[in-house]
């Protein structure tokens, strides 16, 4: 994505959809899990200074599900990775998260949704020519039709 970042100019929005890759966030800015080790967990507490609980002296003796919970009063900023790379650039870049289930915001998700239509429509059954429809409906996509769906 950075290379995709170096080539934008000044004041450019960049639109994404909610897909887990363009949420990944960056590792500081995690929460424990239940999926982490018991040793992960207490690290993060104490990687971030977090008090003991009065009546803990040491985070080991809580449980996995005791620390969770604790965490949960200690929330982290999300940040996400994406985020570190626009800021890193040093332009003035905007991410736009389009909402979840509006594709029709989604100017790729209509054109892939004209290139299954076209190709179900000719296709005589069967898988054989699936892909070789889809090649030659790709190739329609003009600029045009871009255009008609933004």
């Amino acid at each position: 994505m950075k290379k995709v970042v170096d080539l934008l100019p000044e004041k450019s929005v960049i639109v994404l959809d909610q897909a887990p890759y363009h949420k990944k966030r960056v590792a500081e800015t995690l929460m424990p899990r239940m999926q982490w080790t018991k040793s992960t967990i207490v690290e993060w507490f104490l990687s971030r200074n977090i008090p003991l609980p009065d009546h803990v002296d040491n985070f080991v003796k809580l449980t996995k599900h005791g620390l969770i919970a604790l965490s949960r009063n200690y929330p982290t900023e999300e940040r996400y990775e994406l985020q570190n790379v626009t800021r890193d650039s040093g332009k003035d870049i905007k991410l736009l998260y389009l909402p979840v289930a509006h594709c029709e915001l989604n100017p790729i998700e209509l054109i892939w949704a004209w290139v299954k239509g076209s190709v179900s429509r000719v296709n005589g059954g069967g898988t054989q020519n699936v892909l070789k429809l889809t090649n030659h409906f790709l190739t329609l996509v003009t600029p045009q039709l871009w255009k008609n769906c933004v």
